[in-house]
């Protein structure tokens, strides 16, 4: 009976792990800007203006611009 629960124990941290790793979502860079897919959906970038994400305090509230790109439906 042990073995049983130590196959299923494994049997389900495998099939978790499988799941995980499917479900991370696919990241777009600049120089994918422009790519179409055969769904009609393409890669568009722009430039936004974020918090610098900084540990040292005195540089607080700064901003910084990055460019965020993101899969387009249409």
């Amino acid at each position: 009976m042990r073995t049983f629960h130590s196959k299923l124990a494994t049997t389900l941290v495998g099939l978790g792990m499988l799941f995980a790793a499917s479900a991370q979502a696919q990241t777009y860079g600049p120089r994918d800007e422009g790519r179409r897919f055969d769904d009609g959906s393409r890669v568009e970038c722009r430039k936004v203006e974020v918090a610098n994400n900084a540990r040292n305090q005195e540089r607080n509230g700064q901003r910084v611009i990055e460019t965020r790109c993101e899969r387009v439906y249409r």
